[in-house]
């Protein structure tokens, strides 16, 4: 049931992406995955659970769906594989580590518990998203963030290219 959060969250973020500032997503969705963690943490019962995890794999795809579209954005073409083989590695070695660590928690401490410890590491996720506040606007290949970068393609007057597949669905 929560990879249907999964799938939802595939099929709505060029929409998303479309209608609203990057950077306000993703510190928007991050604070939903903070607030949903925090009622996981003390709703009574698995159906309310189950339709809770649901609700935070929609809208932790929505936030790793976002951050890859940015990093296609801002990654000059000739150096996307490798941005985004880097991007791939950390975040997935640290899966096995999470897990290893959740199941370890789990045994020393009430499952509630180790939600809401969970939910303390989100929130500082999200509290330093809405901090950094990367107002990514979505514009022809070109956006610009508060702190100023712009991709290179941007710089050097180039259009097309990955930004240019994003914004148009790959068409």
């Amino acid at each position: 049931m929560g990879e249907l959060g999964g799938l939802i969250a595939a099929i709505t973020v060029p929409r998303i992406v479309k209608l609203s500032v990057i950077g306000r997503l993703m510190a928007a969705f991050m604070l939903a995955n903070t607030v949903i963690l925090a009622i996981l943490a003390i709703v009574p019962g698995y159906g309310w659970a189950l339709l809770l995890f649901t609700c935070y794999e929609l809208s932790y795809g929505l936030v790793i769906m976002v951050a890859i579209t940015v990093r296609q954005l801002l990654t000059p073409d000739h150096l996307q594989g490798r941005v985004n083989t880097t991007g791939r590695l950390i975040a997935w070695s640290g899966q096995p580590a999470g897990a290893l660590l959740g199941g370890m928690l789990a045994e020393l401490m009430p499952i509630r518990l180790v939600f809401g410890l969970m939910t303390l590491g989100v929130a500082a996720g999200a509290g330093l998203a809405v901090w950094a506040r990367c107002d990514c606007p979505q514009r022809p290949a070109v956006p610009t963030c508060a702190w100023g970068a712009e991709p290179a393609r941007a710089r050097a007057g180039e259009t097309g290219g990955a930004a240019a597949s994003i914004q148009t669905g790959g068409q």
